[in-house]
């Protein structure tokens, strides 16, 4: 039995060990503002607009920023989603185009990498 269990446990590392390099980069940063309200179920208070929205609502805010209001079954939640950085490929640079709405103003500005020249070889008359 403990010659099993070693040989399952050896497999689930393997799987575990493949399936990591597939999981996709994180582009995008979220934050969560806890804003339950017993005398107000199933809504969120945007303090700064003195407003009540239902959950589910989902809003642009300036900078590249969009807000949704939730329910996760314990709390009444806004969550805030803006571009992260976590992900970007080497000789990268992520930015914000602000004129654009989230999440299309989250870019990536890539490098290119220059090619390295190979010597050209003369062709001999022999050759030719």
């Amino acid at each position: 039995m403990g010659m099993l269990r070693a040989v399952l446990l050896a497999e689930c590392s393997l799987v575990l060990v493949l399936l990591l390099p597939a999981l996709p980069p994180a582009m995008a940063a979220v934050f969560r503002e806890i804003v339950t309200d017993p005398d107000h179920p199933g809504t969120c208070l945007l303090r700064h607009k003195g407003i009540r929205v239902k959950s589910g609502h989902v809003w642009d805010l300036p900078n590249c920023m969009l807000a949704s209001c939730d329910d996760d079954g314990e709390d009444m939640v806004i969550s805030y989603y803006t571009c992260g950085s976590i992900g970007v490929p080497p000789n990268c640079n992520a930015f914000r185009d602000l004129s654009k709405p989230y999440p299309d103003c989250c870019e990536v500005s890539c490098k290119k990498l220059e090619q390295p020249s190979l010597p050209r070889l003369e062709r001999s008359a022999r050759h030719a």
